[in-house]
């Protein structure tokens, strides 16, 4: 079964990225620019699956991953 809080409306994904990507940037990239984390469109309300939103954000890391730390030899 699938619950509200696993879709963030447009306005909870840009305070989810803390406003650093603007409400009309969202709006841009899924009419125009076919960017962006996939959503769904449900009676004319786009809402965007929290599973997508994670896999975007895990395609979008930047730079090496943490390396555990390795035992002294």
């Amino acid at each position: 079964m699938t619950r509200s809080s696993d879709y963030l409306t447009p306005r909870e994904l840009a305070e989810r990225w803390r406003n650093i990507v603007a409400l009309s940037t969202l709006d841009n990239w899924r009419s125009s620019q076919n960017r962006g984390p996939r959503f769904v469109k449900i009676g004319g309300r786009v809402l965007y699956p929290l599973v997508e939103v994670e896999a975007y954000e895990q395609s979008n890391l930047r730079g090496l991953p943490n390396n555990p730390s390795q035992p002294n030899r």
